[in-house]
């Protein structure tokens, strides 16, 4: 049977991590399965990648125009596929959210279809409401196959459907290593100079039309400034540059007010993620707020800290066994002091700390062992 596969990610809106993530499951997919071509049920119009070796893709619907259209319009287009992938990358916490997903998997079953469903590379929770727990069990329950990203995510998985086919697994975008090796030579010059990559993201709630609040903006240059003042290097990068958050902005804003900064030391993200790879590896430091800040930094070798604003960092962190000292809160209220001393100590001891977690190898087949469980399944179907 031809198969005809439908994905569902955050694809196609100018976001790094989302199109690393993507690129590595069809990369697997293109390998290990008779996959001709990946269907993304929505996909933007921002910046996307295509890599070597890359499998076509197409697209049912854009992320504009009307839902009820888009519903009405599934009763025809649904028809054509026997597969379904949620993810890499995809948050299950939102009961609106989680429900929606179930609901287009139901139109593709309608009739008694037989559909091939799985989720990879996915973080579950926070789960706040009965609702939500109500939402995500009923989803995980319909699903052939789940992967989570962070062995938190799987043990409450477990703990909603202890009957499910899920597996602890990490984020997708790991196993880069291992399908694109050139891009990811072993042996790195590790006398790096001095510079320290910085990923930050401000929430879109904490802006208004053009501007920033200055009591919003006034962490972010205190952090940089600090930095700053140790003598280092540093290097700002901008992961994301679609419409719904303001990085781009926010590095504007950054620039105009931090003495000694400039735009050209900003790193933008256009399109490419392994010119940014490339980018990441002049650094022998990260303090990232971003999620794919920390986990690109663990695969290339760097010593980071992790600047959390949502939890799904610190999952990540425990699940490499990346120590306590080099994640801490910063998204206000934050204690900015307790910032400076976890970069001292980043300075002083960072490869003290990746010394004592996995190692990329093993975290990479990790990754590695969760698209060949995924591709099994595509593969059956």
């Amino acid at each position: 049977m031809e198969k005809k596969v439908l994905g569902v990610a955050w694809v196609g809106q100018g976001d790094f991590g989302d199109e690393a993530m993507a690129y590595a499951l069809r990369s697997a997919l293109g390998r290990s399965t008779d996959v001709k071509k990946l269907t993304y049920y929505q996909h933007g119009d921002s910046c996307r990648f295509m890599g070597k070796g890359d499998i076509p893709v197409k697209r049912l619907y854009g992320y504009k125009g009307n839902p009820r259209w888009r519903n009405l319009c599934d009763s025809l287009l649904l028809r054509r596929f026997n597969t379904i992938i949620y993810g890499g990358g995809s948050i299950l916490h939102s009961q609106a959210g989680i429900v929606q997903k179930l609901k287009l998997l139901q139109r593709m079953r309608a009739g008694e279809r037989e559909v091939f469903a799985a989720a990879i590379g996915v973080t579950v929770g926070p789960l706040n409401t009965p609702g939500e727990e109500a939402a995500c069990a009923d989803f995980i329950d319909a699903l052939d196959l789940v992967v989570t990203r962070d062995h938190h995510s799987y043990e409450l998985a477990k703990s909603l459907c202890p009957k499910a086919n899920l597996y602890s697994g990490l984020d997708i975008s790991m196993a880069l290593s291992a399908l694109c090796p050139e891009d990811f030579p072993e042996n790195i010059e590790r006398g790096r100079s001095n510079t320290v990559g910085v990923f930050l993201i401000v929430k879109a709630k904490d802006y208004h039309a053009q501007d920033f609040d200055e009591n919003i903006l006034q962490p972010y240059c205190s952090l940089l400034g600090y930095i700053l003042g140790t003598g280092a290097t540093l290097k700002p990068f901008v992961l994301y540059v679609g419409d719904d958050y303001p990085d781009i902005l926010l590095h504007k804003r950054l620039v105009a007010q931090v003495e000694g900064l400039g735009w050209d030391d900003v790193h933008v993200y256009d399109g490419n993620i392994f010119r940014t790879v490339e980018a990441m590896r002049s650094c022998n430091r990260i303090v990232s707020m971003r999620y794919h800040g920390i986990i690109f930094a663990h695969m290339l070798g760097i010593p980071f800290l992790s600047l959390e604003y949502d939890q799904k960092n610190s999952y990540f962190c425990r699940s490499v066994g990346y120590s306590e000292e080099m994640y801490v809160g910063f998204y206000p209220p934050h204690n900015l002091t307790d910032v400076y001393g976890r970069i001292d100590t980043l300075f002083e001891r960072g490869e003290d700390f990746l010394a004592t977690a996995k190692p990329p190898e093993e975290t990479r087949d990790i990754a590695i062992e969760g698209l060949k469980r995924l591709c099994s399944g595509v593969q059956r179907t």
